[in-house]
């Protein structure tokens, strides 16, 4: 009963195999488990991943210092493992323009508040635009039945 739960906290179900980020979420996922997981949080998941990759690079100093740099590496790594569930689930021109969108936003907020850096008006003006249509794409999406 109690590894059951443990299974069901990362969206996994006994008897069912397992795909590659499964196994990212939860390093106990053997062959037999298969995730149940929203392509939506997959994707969530890989836009923090790929915002996380970008910030160490940022941190890098141009590889100056490569234990960031060796982070970052692996950041964006992860960050494609877990983006390919949710390419399976969803249409590749929605998937893409939410994470690169969300992605452009979230980097550019971080990279205001973080390392200070200043944007013009025009330019928060087309972030801003950005990040209304990868909401709107969000909400009009719906993932395909499996």
């Amino acid at each position: 009963m109690r590894r059951a739960i443990s299974f069901a906290a990362f969206g996994l179900q006994k008897g069912r195999r397992s795909d590659g980020a499964a196994f990212f979420f939860g390093a106990f996922a053997a062959s037999r488990y298969r995730t149940t997981m929203s392509p939506w949080l997959f994707l969530a998941g890989a836009i923090v991943l790929e915002v996380t990759g970008t910030v160490l690079l940022k941190l890098s100093d141009g590889f100056a210092k490569p234990q960031w740099g060796v982070l970052s590496i692996a950041c964006y790594s992860a960050c494609f493992w877990v983006l390919a569930p949710a390419m399976k689930a969803l249409p590749v021109g929605i998937v893409y323009a939410i994470w690169s969108g969300v992605g452009i936003v979230a980097a550019s907020l971080i990279g205001l508040y973080a390392f200070d850096e200043r944007l013009s008006g025009v330019q928060f003006i087309f972030i801003a635009m950005i990040l209304i249509g990868a909401v709107g794409l969000n909400v009009t999406a719906s993932a395909p039945a499996a």
